[in-house]
Parts: structure tokens; C-alpha cells; sequence
């Protein structure tokens, strides 16, 4: 299960979760127009997943992933969704995590990055969607 992180251009953070995990704060609660990046944590935090809505630049732990030839991007907009997959019986769920951004300007230019967990076997994958 992987959990989010906004972080805000005065470097101020809020979790999913309160420190405590009493509560779940949701989706709705991010000031979207104040944030600088998003990232999604595994339960035990050794995996990370990231992306940066001032420059377009994408982690995955510490290695960065740049996309080339995009003119200055400014005023980038965040992407994230989730989609779950049930296989009734077999156990062998699976879940699609989106982060990514996209332009707020014409031509709309949008890079997602879709993290696929399978509980059943444990082969994630990593993908990148790309639309100029």
C-alpha cells in the first residue's frame, strides 16, 4: 500500500495519515495551488515515488527521471488517481497508482507515471504515460 505526501512551496508537508494514523485526511484537504510536489510512500518507507510540480522531474527513490525537449514548463498541475483491480477467488488483486502533471496551458502536455503493485506475486512495474 503506498500513502501521499504534499509538500507545498514553503516547504510545510501534509500526510495522508496524522502522526498518530488516527485519522485519514482526504484528497480534497491539499491546497492544490500551493503545491510544489507529491509523493507516494510504502507502509515500511523504503519505497518512494515522486514527482516535482516546479520543474516536471520524476523519482523513483533517489534516482531522478527527466523527460527531454519539453519547452519551460510553468504552472504544472497535479495528477493522481488510483485504480483497483479484484480477481474474485484467485487473490491476485491489483493496484494501479497514477502521480504525474499536466499543463494548464495550450497545447495540454501531461506525463504520468503509473506504479502497478500485484499482491499476489509481488512483481510491480513501472510505466510512464506521455501526452504532447
Amino acid at each position: 500500500m503506498l500513502n501521499w505526501l504534499a509538500i507545498y512551496k514553503d516547504n510545510s508537508e501534509l500526510y495522508q495519515y496524522t502522526k498518530d494514523r488516527d485519522r485519514e485526511r482526504l484528497f480534497k484537504e491539499i491546497d492544490l495551488d500551493k503545491l510544489k510536489g507529491f509523493v507516494l510512500i510504502s507502509d515500511d518507507k523504503k519505497i518512494v515515488y515522486s514527482v516535482n510540480l516546479e520543474d516536471g522531474n520524476f523519482f523513483i527513490g533517489q534516482q531522478v527521471i527527466k523527460f527531454e525537449c519539453l519547452p519551460l514548463l510553468k504552472d504544472l498541475k497535479l495528477i493522481y488517481y488510483k485504480r483497483v483491480r479484484k480477481v474474485l477467488g484467485a487473490g491476485g488483486d491489483t493496484i494501479t497508482y497514477c502521480i504525474g502533471w499536466e499543463t494548464k496551458t495550450n497545447p495540454t502536455i501531461k506525463r504520468i507515471m503509473k506504479i502497478k503493485i500485484m499482491k499476489i506475486n509481488l512483481n510491480n512495474t513501472i510505466s510512464f504515460e506521455i501526452k504532447n
